[in-house]
């Protein structure tokens, strides 16, 4: 299966969690109310799908750019077919964007503020870079709300608490609409939706299920046998057909006054 090559790389992963969990992706498009010729940056842009897809729509006279901290994922984004749209790429970083005050008709981030241990002060770089007007989104999970079925319910919340903390921002998505106020966005708007797989497979990785039991028992907030009873039970579901998982996920927009 696609997920199990995805295991082999980061851009491998980005692109099979875009297949199977993306439909949120349009959402964040609309909202930036796309328009020909406008100016389009999008921080974190990974290997770069989501700045191509944007850029058909300021198609003509308008431009893509899309920023990454990481050299592998601009490398990637770089190498991928990309004739006659107007897209580039720039290692750039997110609390740092290297481009002029008021620069950019709109501003997107994806995925990328879960990451962040300072996500209001990208926020804020994102405001900088956009013209009066300009609209911003940006998208995220909430990793406080990733459930299990099972029946080991003191065990999952220990497990899903740290896998939680293990991200820099593990409540990202909830957080978004207050620092877009703080920052001083107008209109602010937000929205919540559900995520969820029937397939163990996809859950231990994509959801990181299986990695957070590993962590919990090497961190000794349970113990290997009780780790191996948690494994054990989600596998058994998946066997028997009732294997069930979810996140919630969120995004919040506003434009510059």
């Amino acid at each position: 299966m696609a997920y199990e090559a995805a295991r082999t790389s980061e851009v491998a992963y980005m692109d099979e969690v875009r297949r199977l969990f993306g439909g949120y992706k349009q959402g964040t498009f609309d909202r930036l109310r796309l328009q020909p010729g406008h100016r389009v940056l999008d921080v974190g842009c990974g290997p770069g799908s989501d700045a191509r897809a944007m850029a058909a729509r300021v198609e003509p006279g308008g431009e893509v750019v899309g920023v990454d901290r990481d050299e592998e994922m601009i490398e990637q984004a770089r190498s991928r077919p990309a004739a006659g749209t107007p897209v580039r790429f720039v290692l750039a970083d997110a609390y740092a964007l290297p481009f002029e005050d008021a620069s950019f008709d709109g501003c997107r981030s994806d995925r990328v503020f879960q990451h962040l241990d300072e996500p209001e002060r990208a926020l804020a770089e994102c405001f900088r870079v956009l013209k009066p007007g300009g609209r911003c989104v940006v998208a995220d999970a909430d990793w406080g709300t990733l459930t299990v079925a099972t029946s080991l319910p003191a065990l999952t919340r220990t497990v899903l608490d740290l896998g939680s903390d293990l991200h820099r921002n593990g409540w990202a998505a909830r957080s978004l609409y207050g620092q877009f106020r703080s920052v001083g966005f107008a209109d602010v708007d937000c929205e919540m939706s559900v995520a969820h797989t029937t397939e163990w497979a996809v859950a231990a990785w994509a959801f990181g299920l299986e990695h957070y039991a590993a962590q919990a028992a090497e961190r000794e907030l349970i113990s290997e046998s009780e780790r191996d009873a948690w494994l054990a039970d989600l596998r058994e579901r998946d066997r028997a057909g009732t294997f069930f998982s979810s996140i919630m996920g969120g995004m919040a927009w506003g434009h510059r006054p």
